[in-house]
C-alpha cells in the first residue's frame, strides 16, 4: 500500500540505518553536554548538539538541543542528499516526582519538519522499560501518542577493566529500542531521532529514581530487602481495562501490572459495523501510577477496507486505535464503596467513546468472594455520535473459587453474562454471552513490570 515518494525514495531498498559519533562531557559545576554527527533516522544526516544541567539532585532538568541536519536518501539511481542547513531543536524542563520513578516533561519544539510547537509528555520506568504518554500542539493540530523504551539483552554489560578477564572490545546490541506511535499522520511533530540524549545518560541516576528503586539496589546487593508485594491480577473486561463484561469497575488495575491479551466481538454484538463486521480487539491495560489506570486498544475490524475512497483495490483492514484512562478516586475495600472517573477512547476518532462515574463494593462471605457496581455514563462531550456505554449501568460478580468468577451485567443497551477463568502464570481465558446469544471469546497475560 505504501510505495517510494520525494521524501522516502529508498523506502522499499536495502540502505544504511543509523550511523553515528556520540560523545558527552561533562563542564565541572556547570552542564553535562553532548555531540553527534552521522545518519539519523528519517532520511536525516548531519550534527546535533546539546546541553543539560540537572538541578536539585537531579528533581528537576534543564535540557536543550539544537540540530543542523540535511536530506540524504539511496533510491535506486544513486545517492541524494542536500546541504546541511535545516535547523530544529528543543529547550525543556523535566521534573522528577518523589517516590515514584517518574517524570513530567515540557519542551517547546521546532521539529524537523520545519513546524513549530510545544510537548508535554509524562514518562514511567518499569525497571528498565520506560512507557510514556505524550501530547503535542504543533501547526494547528493536536497530536497524542505513546512512547516504549524495551531492554535487550545482556542486563549486565561488564567492563573489561573492572570486571577481567575481557576484551578491550566487544560488540552488543543497542541497550534498548524504541517505539512511539502517534494518532495524527504525515510530516508533522517528527523530532530528529537517533542522537545523543542527556536525559537517556542520567536515566534513574537522579534522587527520587534511586529511592523508588532502593529495593532493587538491596536486592542486587543480597541485603533483605522489602519488594513490592506480590499482587492478584485483576480481571480485564472485553473493552480493555479492569471491569466486568463491557462495563468498568471502580477500581484500577494493580499499580505497575502490565495485561496484554485479545477478544472477538461477534458481529450481532460488535459496537462497530454491527451486524456486518465482527471487531478483534487487542488490547493493553497498565497500571500506569497509583490510582490511575491507563489503556491501550487497538480494534481490527476483518472485511472492512480502509483508504477505498483513494485506493479503492485496498486491501488494508480497517483499525481504530484508542486511549483510555481512569481514575480511581476511593479505592473499594469489603463494607467500604470505591468511587472512580473514566473515559475511553479519549481522543482521535471517538468511535468507542464513553465517559463515566463507577461505584461499587466487593463483598466477602465465607468462601464467597463477590462485587456489585451502579454506575453512569453522561454524555460530556456533545459532538460525540458513536458511544459504547450512554446513561444508567450495573454489574455483579460472583466467586467460591479464586480462579473461577461469574458475572451479569446491563450495559446501557443489553443484557450480558460471562465466565472468567485465571490460569497459571499469569494466563487467562474468558467466554461471554452477549446479548442473550452472541458468544464472544477472548484471553490474556498479564505480569508485574
Amino acid at each position: 500500500e505504501f510505495v517510494p515518494d520525494s521524501f522516502s525514495p529508498d523506502l522499499d531498498r536495502v540502505r544504511p540505518g543509523t550511523v553515528t559519533v556520540e560523545q558527552f562531557a561533562w563542564l565541572p559545576r556547570v552542564a553535562l553536554v553532548s555531540g553527534t554527527a552521522g545518519i539519523f533516522f528519517d532520511n536525516r544526516y548531519g550534527a546535533s548538539f546539546g546541553v543539560a544541567r540537572p538541578l536539585q539532585g537531579g528533581t528537576f532538568l534543564l535540557d536543550a538541543q539544537a540540530d543542523l541536519t540535511g536530506f540524504i536518501a539511496f533510491p535506486s539511481t544513486g545517492a541524494e542528499y542536500s546541504s546541511v542547513r535545516h535547523f530544529s531543536g528543543f529547550g525543556g524542563l523535566a521534573w522528577r516526582p518523589p517516590v515514584i520513578d517518574c517524570a513530567v516533561r515540557v519542551r517547546g519544539v521546532r521539529f524537523i519538519d520545519g513546524d513549530r510547537g510545544g510537548e508535554f509528555e509524562v514518562r514511567r520506568a518499569f525497571g528498565d522499560m520506560d512507557i510514556a504518554f505524550f501530547y503535542q500542539r504543533t501547526s494547528g493540530l493536536n497530536a497524542s501518542g505513546i512512547r516504549v523504551l524495551f531492554p535487550m539483552a545482556p542486563a549486565v554489560r561488564r567492563h573489561a577493566v573492572t570486571h577481567p578477564p575481557g576484551l578491550p572490545l566487544r560488540v552488543f546490541p543497542v541497550d534498548r529500542i524504541g517505539l512511539d506511535y502517534t494518532d495524527q499522520a504525515g510530516s508533522v511533530g517528527r523530532n530528529l531521532r537517533g542522537v545523543a540524549s542527556r536525559e537517556d545518560l542520567l536515566r534513574q541516576l537522579n534522587l527520587p529514581s534511586l529511592t523508588a528503586n532502593a529495593y532493587r539496589y538491596r536486592a542486587a546487593r543480597g541485603w533483605d530487602a522489602q519488594t513490592p508485594p506480590a499482587a492478584e491480577p485483576d480481571r480485564v473486561s472485553l473493552t480493555g481495562m479492569t471491569g466486568f463484561i463491557n462495563t468498568p469497575w471502580c477500581g484500577v488495575i494493580t499499580e505497575r501490572m502490565l495485561e496484554v491479551g485479545y477478544n472477538q466481538i461477534p458481529r450481532g454484538a460488535a459496537y462497530d459495523h454491527r451486524g456486518i463486521h465482527r471487531n478483534d480487539v487487542y488490547y493493553a491495560a497498565l497500571g500506569f501510577l497509583p490510582h490511575f489506570e491507563a489503556g491501550v486498544r487497538w480494534t481490527a475490524i476483518p472485511g472492512l477496507h480502509a483508504f477505498t475512497q483513494d485506493i479503492p483495490t485496498s486491501q488494508v483492514t480497517d483499525t481504530d486505535r484508542m486511549l483510555s484512562g481512569r481514575i480511581e478516586i476511593l479505592t473499594p475495600k469489603p463494607g467500604r464503596p470505591g468511587l472512580s472517573v473514566g473515559a475511553e477512547d479519549i481522543a482521535g476518532t471517538r468511535r468507542f467513546h464513553s465517559t463515566y462515574i463507577v461505584t461499587g463494593m466487593p463483598f466477602v462471605y465465607r468462601r464467597l468472594a463477590a462485587r456489585v457496581s451502579v454506575d453512569y455514563a453522561p454524555r460530556v462531550f456533545s459532538t460525540v455520535d458513536h458511544r459504547t456505554l450512554d446513561g444508567g449501568f450495573g454489574a455483579a460478580e460472583a466467586s467460591v473459587w479464586r480462579p473461577l468468577a461469574v458475572a451479569v451485567e446491563y450495559d446501557t443497551e443489553k443484557w450480558n453474562a460471562g465466565l472468567a477463568i485465571s490460569g497459571p502464570l499469569g494466563f487467562k481465558a474468558r467466554a461471554t454471552l452477549l446479548k442473550g446469544g452472541f458468544v464472544s471469546l477472548g484471553g490474556g497475560w498479564s505480569v508485574r513490570l
